[in-house]
C-alpha cells in the first residue's frame, strides 16, 4: 500500500521536488511517503523523466549543493560536514518513529546530492563524512545504527517502528529493523547504493 501510494505521486505526499530543492523555506522531508516520494524524484530527474528548473536557486538546499561542488579541497570536506550537521542536530528534536526516520533518510539523501562531485567517488565521500558525526546519533538511528556495534543499536529509541509490511518497503533502514542481525557495514552500504538514485546529477 505504501509504495502504490508513492507511486501515486507527488499529490499523495504533499511533496514538490522542485520546491523542496530550491526554496529555503520548503520544509523537511517529514513522512514514510516524503521519502520514498523525493528519491523516486531524484532518480526521475538522473533519467530526464522530469527536469526541474533550478537554474535560478538563488537560496535553499540546491544553492547550497552548488557551492559546495563549486568548492576545493581541504574546505570542501568541512562545507560538506557543516551541510548535513543540521540533520544531527535536528535528530534530538524528533518526536516518533517516523520523523527520526524521514530526518535520518532526508540527511542520507542529501549528503548522497553533496558527494555526487567529489573526487573519491560518492561512496567514499559519503563514508568519510559521516565518520565525522557523533556516535550517539548513529546508536538511536533508524537509518544509521548498521554504523555501530549491535550491541550498541537503539533504533526504536523514538518509538515502535511500522509494521514489517511497511518496513519492506521502505529504503535505507539500518539491519535490525530488517531482520538482518549480524549484517555488516559493508552489506547495509550495499544496500544504500541500492536504494538510491543512481548517479551525477547535473544542473
Amino acid at each position: 500500500m505504501l509504495v502504490s501510494s508513492a507511486q501515486a505521486g507527488d499529490k499523495q505526499s504533499g511533496f514538490d521536488g522542485e520546491a523542496y530543492l530550491c526554496d529555503s523555506s520548503q520544509i523537511h522531508l517529514e513522512s514514510y511517503i516524503d521519502v520514498i516520494v523525493f528519491n523516486e524524484f531524484m532518480k526521475d530527474v538522473r533519467f530526464s523523466t522530469v527536469a526541474p528548473d533550478v537554474s535560478n536557486c538563488a537560496s535553499g538546499r540546491w544553492r547550497a549543493l552548488n557551492l559546495i561542488s563549486e568548492a576545493s579541497e581541504p574546505e570542501v570536506g568541512s562545507m560538506r560536514t557543516a551541510f548535513v550537521f543540521s540533520w544531527v542536530r535536528r535528530s534530538r528534536e524528533m518526536q516518533s518513529f517516523e520523523a527520526r526516520y524521514a530526518n535520518d533518510a532526508e540527511m542520507l539523501l542529501q549528503l548522497a546530492l553533496a558527494c555526487e562531485t567529489a573526487a573519491s567517488g560518492r561512496g567514499v565521500c559519503m563514508r568519510e563524512t559521516l565518520e565525522t558525526m557523533p556516535d550517539a546519533f548513529f546508536a538511536d538511528s533508524p537509518v544509521f545504527c548498521s554504523l555501530v556495534e549491535e550491541t550498541e543499536r537503539v533504533p526504536e529509541a523514538f518509538g515502535p517502528a511500522p509494521a514489517v509490511a511497511i518496513r519492506r518497503e521502505l529504503p535505507f533502514l539500518c539491519s535490525t529493523l530488517i531482520g538482518a542481525e549480524g549484517q555488516n557495514q559493508d552489506a547495509w552500504w550495499q544496500s544504500v547504493d541500492r536504494s538510491l538514485f543512481p548517479a551525477t546529477l547535473q544542473e
